[in-house]
Formats: C-alpha cells, sequence, structure tokens
C-alpha cells in the first residue's frame, strides 16, 4: 500500500494545526512560509515556498509540475542577521523541487518575513 502524500502544517510551537492531501491546488497554500520537502527518495529540501519563483506570473502560469523553494543568499545563521551591502543584502536564490517527487510537505504557518516569522534559511521547528 502507498503511504499517502501530504502537507503537514505546523504553528510555531511544534503543534501540528492540520494536514492536506499533497495536490497542485494545496500546494499553492504553502507560499511564501518556510516548508521542508521530503522527497519520495529520501532527499530533503528547505527554504520559502513559491511555485514559480515570480509572483506575479504565479496563478496564471504555474504548471503543476515543480514549485521552487527559494533562500536569502545572504544570510547568517549564527547571527540571525542578513549580512551584504545595501545592494545585495535582500538577494534571494530559487531552486527547483519537481512536485510529483515530493513524498511530503511540512510547512510552518506564519513563518514567512511577510507575517513577521522568524527569518532562516532552514525548517526551524524541531519536529
Amino acid at each position: 500500500m502507498t503511504e499517502q502524500r501530504e502537507i503537514l502544517y505546523y504553528m510555531q510551537d511544534c503543534t501540528l494545526a492540520r494536514r492536506q492531501k499533497l495536490t497542485e491546488a494545496n500546494i499553492m497554500d504553502t507560499i511564501g512560509m518556510v516548508v521542508r520537502c521530503t522527497m519520495q527518495s529520501g532527499e530533503v529540501y528547505e527554504g520559502y515556498s513559491d511555485v514559480i519563483g515570480d509572483a506575479a506570473m504565479r496563478a496564471a502560469n504555474w504548471d503543476g509540475k515543480n514549485m521552487y523553494l527559494w533562500k536569502w543568499a545572504h544570510w547568517d545563521e549564527e547571527t540571525q542577521k542578513l549580512t551584504g551591502d545595501k545592494i545585495t543584502r535582500y538577494d534571494m536564490y530559487s531552486f527547483l523541487v519537481p512536485v510529483e517527487e515530493i513524498a511530503r510537505i511540512e510547512a510552518i504557518l506564519y513563518s514567512g518575513p511577510r507575517w513577521g516569522g522568524r527569518l532562516s534559511n532552514h525548517f526551524f521547528l524541531n519536529i
């Protein structure tokens, strides 16, 4: 029997808030959150969830085959600060995650910068 692919949403106190079936439509609910994608191969990818890397094009052009995770290019986990100069401080980089290869997504609710969440390039809950 194949294990159901799902999305788990956690509060910042590590409590499980809800579960969803992992579908193209439900992946859209994770946008902007810190997520951990566990692949069917066992590999793990962490970062901020996006679907195509360009917010202006997101809804109209997402093909559902890939999602992107992005990270701060100049983030120092030790000091918990963005580094770099005035031009580069907020630079980000994205990488592709094939949706069909994802076994599970874990997302931290209200974890993105827009919600005042803790800045981190990693899934920071210890679960």
